[in-house]
């Protein structure tokens, strides 16, 4: 016959656990320390960096989708919903180039469908 093991009961401590024990010791935790100095190569590389961002086209996030219609000048028959990003710096000379303002997508499926740049 299977043996039975009554369940244990165990007390409840009566001292409080750390950190809120007067006997308790304290473990000191990794200190942050300042970052070294940077040389004068690797600052004058981090100013190049910032100055090459500073070319490149920025955009806001995307808005939320709008809700599912028929846009009837656009030729296409199917609801769809739209979504877009405005310009918040223009690409500089050697930045990086703007992404899409523009994205449309099929309401049946949700797939992206289409690109658009202003």
């Amino acid at each position: 016959a299977p043996t039975t093991v009554a369940p244990t009961t165990v007390a409840p401590t009566t001292v409080a656990p750390p950190p809120y024990s007067l006997n308790a010791a304290t473990t000191v935790g990794p200190m942050l320390a300042p970052l070294p100095s940077l040389s004068a190569s690797e600052e004058a590389a981090l100013k190049a960096t910032y100055a090459d961002a500073a070319k490149d086209c920025m955009l806001t996030e995307w808005t939320e989708w709008t809700g599912c219609r028929q846009m009837k000048d656009s030729g296409i028959m199917a609801a769809r919903q739209m979504r877009t990003r405005s310009l918040l710096q223009p690409q500089l000379e050697g930045g990086e180039p703007c992404g899409f303002s523009q994205e449309f997508r099929n309401c049946v499926n949700s797939g992206v469908i289409a690109h658009v740049n202003d």
